[in-house]
């Protein structure tokens, strides 16, 4: 089965990148635990001018298993 690879682009307005990383990793951590979830990888930009300045890189075995993660009650959803 192949697996599939989905990227997040984020927005995160200057001062808030605490929040946003706090946020992110509680979210993270809470799909760890979902069936078919692989893997995923947080990505910042070293232009602090960048209008994407994190990058998420979710790997999920597959288009329903995220799905299905997504439809349940958790943290705000960031991986």
């Amino acid at each position: 089965m192949q697996t599939v690879i989905l990227i997040n682009p984020f927005e995160v307005p200057v001062g808030q990148e605490e929040e946003f990383l706090k946020v992110w990793q509680e979210a993270a951590d809470h799909l760890r635990h979902a069936p078919g979830f692989v893997s995923t990888r947080l990505h910042e930009s070293l232009d602090p001018q960048a209008k994407f300045r994190f990058v998420n890189v979710a790997e999920w075995e597959s288009p329903q298993h995220f799905q299905a993660a997504m439809r349940t009650d958790s943290p705000p959803h960031a991986a």
